[in-house]
């Protein structure tokens, strides 16, 4: 688990979420599923987000990590958390739009890596 890492790097805390997400609706995204083994944080972190209207909310909180890799790896929509997890996710399948975080922690900044088909934004 990431969260307990000294190196970890909270990206609640910083603008990432925000321009992810409004990067998404100025591509026409208005409905976002949010997948998270805690759903009552993800609610907390979406609540303090300060984007564009129109947006539309669901949350999952399935906690069977087959299913959420699944519904991730087919979507076309992506917005990964700094977690190999979505990271893997969101290279499976081509003509998607991805946003990643660039730094998944404290000392390590990420380089996207090619995928066919795929627009990738690192913010």
């Amino acid at each position: 688990d990431y969260v307990n890492n000294p190196h970890y790097v909270a990206l609640s805390e910083s603008s990432y979420y925000t321009d992810a997400i409004n990067l998404m609706i100025n591509n026409g995204v208005n409905n976002f599923l949010v997948l998270s083994d805690d759903v009552e944080m993800a609610q907390t972190c979406i609540s303090n987000i300060d984007f564009k209207s129109g947006a539309n909310f669901s949350f999952s909180g399935s906690n069977c990590v087959v299913s959420d890799f699944r519904l991730m790896a087919n979507s076309r929509f992506i917005i990964t958390a700094n977690s190999t997890l979505s990271y893997v996710a969101s290279r499976l399948g081509t003509e998607k739009l991805v946003c990643q975080p660039k730094k998944w922690m404290k000392n390590f900044e990420f380089k996207v890596a090619g995928n066919s088909g795929s627009e990738i934004h690192v913010l």
